[in-house]
């Protein structure tokens, strides 16, 4: 919970406790004195939470407690209270009353700690981070996830990046939060309300910030992709981490296949579940490799647009390295990150988390990488059969390391930990916990990208929890 959400919290609960019937044998001015003391302190807590924080959904029975805790003390002042003898205030109904109110309270405030606003931690670095949202469009490519014959393929883009601005106005998690906590709750079976604070979630970046000027050479580039259902701040802490260490990170939005989709003007797509068929059938199959194919190809588009100086942002190409690309991607981001770079010059390594490559076509696999290959998967994942083709393309690749997180599961790799501390326990995250996994996967990010693009030595570091293999 939020400072202000706990200042609320136990001035609505001091109350409470002070102006309970069975409290009533505190006598003379204390009464009073306390009772508009922890009324005060609770309606300032209130003021400063809805200002400041912003309200939310899961502390409604502490508004409304308080609420009609100050109007009860601006119709009957606390002075005036009758004393304990007066049954009809300290009867059955105003002890049932009082106590059903105190439940209500305890039970909102238990759902604003188990449901809180997530509060993300500042990157470490070097630099101030800025980011931007765009959005690019194929033309020459129809959208395959769309009834309309005259739809292209178009998808948004957010890029992370060094500022020397260190103040102004943060970006959120999203613009459009409603279509994508509506669409995160869907997923995991919750009403549409269920997230709705995420609304409130604020990053560290600066947002529309100008870009800083390199000091030596141009920053290098980074392409995040997502899996399946996932969408591109999934993994935020990576993003804003890699841009306070001096890489410029171009997250992307598989439109129709990404958990919402959401478009700098304000329009945005949910998920469409149709992309990916439940398996095992033949239809899985075939959705699986289209999906694959069109993440590639969306990654394809982005380094075309990069190496030829058309972003529609102020990103100059002679301030990035665009010649030498990682690629980094999530579950079936993971995958189409391998295929991408099996057809782009510029691609210099790719780094899988889970990556998902049962959908990548064969002759990849067998023939492997031409450049350094990370990845870092679950042992959830090993079980699955999408290991043993993982095994071949690595086999297949001569600059290869294959880790594994022991104890770690596939959502590990997201914003799902953030979510509640209770992860763990409904089955959201691992054990390990998705905070640390989570590290882990930051810090081989930034290993490897420093090996390769920056020759800064091999990344060798170890982990308890990280074994090779």
């Amino acid at each position: 919970m939020r400072p202000f959400e706990w200042l609320l919290m136990g001035g609505t609960t001091a109350a409470l406790a002070v102006l309970a019937p069975w409290s009533w044998q505190v006598r003379g001015r204390w009464r009073w004195r306390l009772g508009y003391s922890t009324i005060g302190l609770a309606a300032t807590g209130l003021l400063l939470h809805v200002f400041v924080e912003g309200a939310r959904w899961q502390l409604a029975f502490v508004y409304v407690t308080l609420v009609l805790l100050v109007l009860a003390a601006l119709r009957h002042p606390l002075r005036s209270l009758p004393p304990p003898s007066e049954a009809s205030l300290t009867g059955p109904v105003a002890r049932a009353f009082t106590a059903t109110t105190a439940a209500a309270v305890v039970l909102s405030g238990a759902t604003a700690w188990a449901l809180p606003v997530p509060t993300l931690e500042p990157p470490v670095g070097p630099h101030h981070v800025g980011t931007r949202t765009f959005a690019l469009t194929d033309a020459s490519r129809p959208e395959v996830w769309t009834d309309t014959p005259d739809d292209v393929r178009e998808f948004p883009v957010q890029v992370w990046y060094p500022t020397a601005v260190a103040d102004g106005r943060r970006a959120p998690l999203t613009t459009r939060a409603d279509v994508l906590s509506e669409a995160a709750a869907g997923w995991l079976g919750l009403p549409a309300f269920t997230l709705s604070h995420l609304s409130l979630v604020e990053t560290s970046a600066v947002a529309n910030a100008p870009l800083a000027s390199p000091t030596a050479a141009p920053w290098p580039v980074v392409v995040y992709s997502h899996g399946w259902g996932g969408f591109r701040a999934q993994h935020l802490s990576l993003m804003e981490r890699l841009a306070a260490n001096g890489y410029v990170v171009f997250a992307i939005d598989h439109t129709h296949a990404a958990l919402a989709s959401v478009f700098p003007d304000g329009h945005a797509f949910p998920i469409n579940r149709d992309t990916l068929p439940a398996e095992p059938t033949e239809a899985y199959t075939a959705a699986s490799i289209v999906l694959i194919e069109t993440y590639a190809r969306d990654i394809q588009l982005l380094s075309e647009e990069l190496r030829n100086d058309r972003l529609p942002i102020p990103l100059s190409a002679t301030e990035l390295d665009i010649e030498r690309l990682a690629l980094v991607g999530h579950s079936a981001g993971g995958g189409a990150a391998m295929l991408a770079c099996s057809r782009m010059s510029s691609c210099e390594t790719v780094v899988g988390l889970d990556p998902w490559v049962d959908p990548v076509p064969d002759d990849v696999i067998t023939a492997g990488l031409a450049v350094p290959l990370v990845t870092l998967r679950t042992s959830e994942w090993m079980e699955e059969p999408n290991d043993d083709n993982l095994r071949r393309i690595h086999a297949s690749s001569a600059d290869q390391r294959l880790l594994h997180v022991v104890g770690a599961v596939h959502r590990d790799f997201t914003m799902a930990s953030d979510l509640t501390p209770l992860a763990a326990q409904v089955g959201l995250t691992s054990t390990t916990g998705g905070f640390r996994v989570r590290q882990i996967a930051e810090e081989l990010v930034l290993d490897t990208l420093g090996h390769v693009l920056r020759d800064a030595g091999p990344g060798q570091r170890t982990w308890p929890e990280v074994q090779e293999g």
